[in-house]
């Protein structure tokens, strides 16, 4: 929950828009039990936060820190397990 609002919270504001706009903690925590009923699933919020965060819940992608104190959204290619 805590790397999910982190990473909506750097993605309001690299939109320039107010964090609390873009997403409610109990949005943050829909989306991350995936019940559905996220206003992070929908329209500009969506594109927003709501696909890069479901991204980071589906292990596709990590977070990192970019050098200047800015988290960035890498992506993770996945290796199979050594034998």
């Amino acid at each position: 929950m805590t790397l999910a609002s982190a990473w909506v919270s750097q993605l309001s504001r690299d939109a320039d828009l107010d964090a609390s706009l873009v997403a409610t903690r109990a949005d943050i925590e829909a989306l991350v039990r995936e019940d559905g009923t996220s206003r992070l699933l929908t329209g500009w919020r969506a594109d927003v936060a709501g696909r890069p965060v479901l991204e980071l819940l589906k292990g596709n992608a990590a977070l990192a820190f970019d050098g200047e104190g800015r988290l960035v959204l890498e992506a993770r290619s996945h290796q199979p397990a050594p034998d």
